[in-house]
C-alpha cells in the first residue's frame, strides 16, 4: 500500500511538473512563477512524505535482518563451540556447521531485497494494468454491419447529448435535421451554443444521450469505428502535429500517399506558400504538438492533411479563425470550388458570415444547444 501511494504521487507531481512547462508562457505572461513554485513545492512535499513512509520501515526492517542474522551467528558460535569443547560434537563438524549458516545469511538477505522490489514492482503494474484493462466507451457492437461506400447523407433524428450521466442538463436538446450527400452546411451560433459538440457526435467521438444519428440511413453505432472515421476527415479547432516529419504528419491523412499527392493537397491548402521557404521543405522536422510552427501554419497543415484523405464528408471546426484576410480568401475559395464539384459532404463552423453566405447551400443556426433554424444563407439574411 505504500509503494502505492508512492506511485500516485510521483505521477502527480509529474503530471504537475508536465502541465507547467506546456503553459510556460501562460505561466509568463501572468507572473505565476511564485505561485507555480509554491503547488510544485506542495506536490513535492507530498511525494518526499510518500517515499519517508517507505523509508521508515525500510530502515526498521534492514537493520533488524541484520541484527537477526548476527545474533544466529553468534549463538551458532558460542554454543557449537561448547559443544565441540565438551566433546559432543567433532571441531570438523562445528566448523562445517558454521559454515553451512553464513552460507545461509545471503540467500536470506537477498530474499529480503526480492520482497522490497516485488512490492515495489507490484504497485507499478498494479497502475499499468488499469490503463491496459481500461474499456473505450465507443466500440463496435453486436449490430456492427460492413458497407462499401459512404456517401455523406446526414440525418439528426431527436438528438439530445450530455457529457456525463449524472449531469442536471442537456448539452443538446432534441436536434433533428437532415443534410443530403453532397451539401455544404455552415453552423453558426454563439459561443457555448455547442456547435463544436454536434459536429463531434457525427465521427463518433462521443455517442449522443438519446435520438439517433444516421449516415446515409444507418445507425453510425452499426458502422465499424474505422470504416466510420476513415470516410470522415476532421479539422478540428485545436489541431495537433506530432514530432516527426512535415510529410509524416501529412500522411496521418493517408498513410500511403506519395509525395506529389502531399504536395498537391498542401498547395491546395495553401500550405505550400510557407513549406517551400523552410530549408528542408516537407521533410522539416516538427517538434512535438507543432511548436516550431505558428498557429495559422499548423491549421494549413490540418487541412492539407484532411484534404489528402479524400474523404466523403469533411468536418471543420472554424477551420480559417487563425489565418490572416489573404489566406483566408484562398481557403474559402478553396471549399467553394470543392463545394461546387459536389465531391463530398461538408460541415464547417464559422463565426465570419460572409464565408458562409459564400460557400454553404444552407444555414444551420444553434442557440443554448437548440437547433433554431436551418435554411439557405438568403433566407437567414433576409
Amino acid at each position: 500500500p505504500r509503494f502505492t501511494a508512492r506511485q500516485e504521487a510521483v505521477s502527480d507531481l509529474t503530471d504537475y511538473v508536465q502541465e507547467s512547462f506546456s503553459g510556460i508562457r501562460v505561466i509568463k505572461a501572468f507572473v505565476r512563477e511564485k505561485a507555480q513554485r509554491y503547488h510544485f513545492l506542495k506536490e513535492n512535499e507530498n511525494t518526499m512524505e510518500k517515499n519517508l513512509s517507505i523509508a521508515k520501515i525500510q530502515s526498521i526492517v534492514i537493520p533488524l535482518l541484520d541484527v537477526i542474522i548476527g545474533l544466529s551467528s553468534l549463538l551458532t558460535l558460542i554454543y557449537g563451540g561448547y559443544l565441540a569443547l565438551i566433546g559432543d560434537i567433532t571441531l570438523g563438524r562445528f566448523v562445517a556447521f558454521n559454515q553451512y549458516i553464513n552460507m545461509l545469511v545471503w540467500p536470506m538477505l537477498a530474499c529480503g531485497d526480492s520482497v522490497n522490489m516485488f512490492s515495489q514492482g507490484a504497485a507499478s503494474i498494479r497502475r499499468i494494468q488499469e490503463i491496459f484493462k481500461e474499456q473505450p466507451e465507443i466500440a463496435d457492437t453486436d449490430k456492427t454491419k460492413e458497407v462499401d461506400e459512404i456517401n455523406g447523407e446526414i440525418e439528426f433524428n431527436h438528438v439530445w447529448f450530455k457529457y456525463k450521466d449524472t449531469a442536471k442538463e442537456y448539452v443538446l436538446s432534441d436536434v433533428s435535421f437532415h443534410i443530403n450527400a453532397g451539401q455544404t452546411v455552415g453552423i453558426i451560433g454563439q459561443t457555448g451554443s455547442s456547435k463544436t459538440t454536434l459536429i463531434q457526435l457525427i465521427p463518433r467521438l462521443y455517442d449522443a444521450s438519446k435520438g439517433e444519428i444516421k449516415i446515409d440511413g444507418i445507425n453510425v453505432k452499426e458502422y465499424p469505428v474505422r470504416h466510420l472515421r476513415d470516410a470522415i476527415s476532421v479539422v478540428l479547432q485545436k489541431n495537433t502535429l506530432f514530432s516527426g516529419s512535415l510529410i509524416d504528419n501529412l500522411r496521418w491523412g493517408d498513410e500511403n500517399a506519395c509525395e506529389e499527392d502531399c504536395i498537391e493537397a498542401c498547395r491546395q491548402a495553401c500550405a505550400d506558400e510557407f513549406i517551400e521557404r523552410m530549408p528542408d521543405k516537407y521533410n522539416t522536422w516538427i517538434e512535438q504538438g507543432g511548436s516550431n510552427v505558428s498557429g495559422g501554419q499548423r491549421q494549413r497543415v490540418a487541412i492539407g492533411r484532411s484534404l489528402l484523405m479524400e474523404p466523403r464528408l469533411i468536418i471543420a471546426d472554424e477551420p480559417i479563425a487563425s489565418l490572416d484576410i489573404s489566406i483566408q480568401a484562398q481557403i474559402v475559395m478553396l471549399f467553394k470550388k470543392l463545394q461546387q464539384e459536389k465531391r463530398f459532404s461538408f460541415l464547417f463552423i464559422a463565426h465570419d458570415l460572409s464565408m458562409v453566405k459564400h460557400i454553404s447551400d444552407r444555414v444551420a443556426v444553434l442557440y443554448l444547444g437548440t437547433l433554431v433554424e436551418l435554411t439557405t444563407s438568403e433566407e437567414l439574411y433576409a
